[in-house]
């Protein structure tokens, strides 16, 4: 089973040039995965008010690491709040166009961050224009990971706050719906839900209720 690192908050991939430590720190995190055997890292796209310059920042940081390292990198959208950047699927399309190793890069797509950049996810139609994109900019079996977050802010609200399962904005159905798609059957998910009492717990147990009979149930 592949195992995925989350890099920290601190590097800012998108303002490496300015400041050397946000790429020291990029640097040390995927140095870290290699050492403890960690296949995978997930990491945000950072902010910058020149999102044209940040962008190719990102490129540069991570076809940085791709030369020293043989390390899978997962670029994760965002909420597009603020100068945050990643909140579109063009922008992370501008990014993959720099990338020089590009087999070594996936996506990782936020349920929640989808929902309050302004993406539907609640449509399936949506969905099947998501996919159809990211085939046709990325390539095919180019999502490499899930997060599954229900949102507490709006559509388009570009507010990145994680909620529990159908219990808020998304809703149960939409999780149903990602669950049972077939092009999702062998990509992995993570929840990153608020970490309050038994809502781990809970959480996994609403999920397991949404699989079809169909669908293969997962131990943990």
């Amino acid at each position: 089973m592949p195992t995925f690192a989350h890099l920290t908050y601190l590097p800012n991939l998108a303002r490496i040039d300015e400041d050397k430590r946000h790429m020291e720190g990029f640097v040390h995190e995927a140095e870290l995965c290699m050492k403890l055997g960690i296949q995978n890292i997930v990491i945000h796209c950072g902010s910058r008010r020149d999102k044209e310059k940040g962008l190719d920042m990102v490129s540069k940081a991570i076809n940085d690491v791709n030369q020293r390292y043989s390390l899978g990198i997962l670029i994760e959208n965002s909420a597009g709040q603020g100068n945050t950047l990643g909140g579109r699927l063009s922008e992370l399309s501008q990014i993959f166009e720099g990338i020089e190793m590009k087999d070594r890069v996936l996506l990782c797509l936020d349920t929640a961050h989808l929902f309050a950049s302004g993406y539907d996810i609640r449509l399936r139609s949506t969905w099947d224009t998501i996919l159809e994109y990211i085939t046709d900019r990325f390539g095919s079996e180019k999502i490499g990971l899930l997060h599954l977050n229900d949102s507490k802010t709006d559509l388009g609200s570009n507010v990145d706050r994680h909620w529990h399962i159908g219990q808020d904005k998304i809703g149960n159905d939409t999780f149903e719906m990602i669950l049972n798609n077939m092009r999702f059957e062998n990509i992995m998910g993570v929840m990153e839900t608020p970490k309050v009492d038994n809502m781990d717990e809970e959480n996994m147990k609403v999920m397991r209720s949404l699989l079809s009979p169909l669908v293969s149930r997962p131990s943990s």
